[in-house]
């Protein structure tokens, strides 16, 4: 008996260790494989509308971008977007917010208004008061994952229409509760795409401001004491022909999608002897930190840290 006692506890030394390394690859590949699902939605956005969507980071980029794919929009309604994505200073009152890298993501792909000159506010648009155009959306948002609750609020916009009046814009939409859950803010309508398996966000970093877009937002920190790092945009580890350009980003025309990983950790900044942050680089791994290397992106196929030569 003592024996095969000791044979059963070789074994479950063997196995154990195993079967969670076994688990942790597959909970990786999902991931991976979420995120393969979302480059293609990106890619059909693009089709429709010329280019992939901003992340919002840039005021004008996203005028630009919202432009090109509506050029019959009408003025008031853009003035009217671009006062709800950017709804935050110091002379709003009431709930603030601003649509974040992660937020971006799940606004775009989720179906827009048939109404050319009216495409927020129109039937089916994001601030329709009603449901989303789920005819024209380019993801199915698994509903678990996002982090929209059951309480419809109505939301208030100020913004100044074609003929120089202040006007107030009302919209019903579902609250979400990211805001509030990570960064101890007032919630606003703009949910995210959670992670697989975790309690942080898909990000969404796009090409045009790869330089200066970050997740959280400048300013923006974390709730209580979760120290989950910082989403930027990744560095290739080819360099530039230009001696001191240094070196190119990661798809550089395109997008970036990052998660945290299963550790719920983006990485820390890095900064050199002389306090300088420094973007870091894949596959070699420069200036990665420990939350890093688990991170999964849609470059990478599984963890920073499995493509590392």
């Amino acid at each position: 008996m003592i024996v095969v006692m000791a044979i059963i506890g070789v074994l479950a030394a063997i196995l154990i260790p195993t079967l969670r390394a076994a688990m942790v690859r597959a909970k990786v590949t999902a991931i991976a494989g979420d995120l393969a699902n979302l480059d293609a939605a990106l890619n059909q956005f693009k089709e429709k509308y010329g280019d992939y969507p901003p992340d919002i980071s840039d005021r004008n980029v996203l005028s630009r971008h919202v432009q090109k794919a509506w050029p019959r929009i009408t003025a008031n309604e853009m003035r009217i977007f671009l006062a709800i994505a950017y709804h935050r200073g110091g002379n709003i009152s009431g709930p603030q917010w601003e649509i974040d890298q992660a937020e971006a993501l799940v606004f775009w792909l989720g179906g827009f208004s048939e109404d050319s000159q009216h495409p927020f506010t129109g039937p089916g648009g994001p601030f329709s008061g009603g449901e989303r155009n789920q005819d024209n959306a380019y993801f199915p948002f698994d509903t678990s994952r996002l982090t929209e609750s059951t309480n419809i609020l109505t939301y208030s916009v100020d913004f100044i229409d074609v003929g120089g009046n202040r006007q107030t814009f009302n919209f019903n939409a579902r609250e979400s509760t990211d805001d509030a859950t990570l960064h101890g803010l007032e919630n606003d309508p703009f949910p995210v795409c959670l992670t697989r398996g975790t309690d942080l966000p898909v990000v969404y970093l796009d090409a045009h401001n790869y330089l200066n877009s970050e997740y959280p937002m400048h300013g923006t920190v974390y709730q209580g004491s979760m120290i989950p790092g910082h989403a930027h945009a990744y560095l290739s580890d080819r360099k530039l022909l230009n001696a001191n350009a240094g070196f190119e980003w990661i798809n550089p025309h395109s997008y970036q999608l990052i998660t945290a990983g299963l550790d719920e950790d983006f990485g820390v900044d890095f900064f050199d002897s002389n306090n300088n942050f420094m973007f870091k680089r894949y596959a070699s791994g420069t200036y990665y930190v420990a939350g890093d290397r688990d991170n999964v992106t849609n470059f990478s196929g599984g963890t920073l840290e499995d493509a590392i030569p």
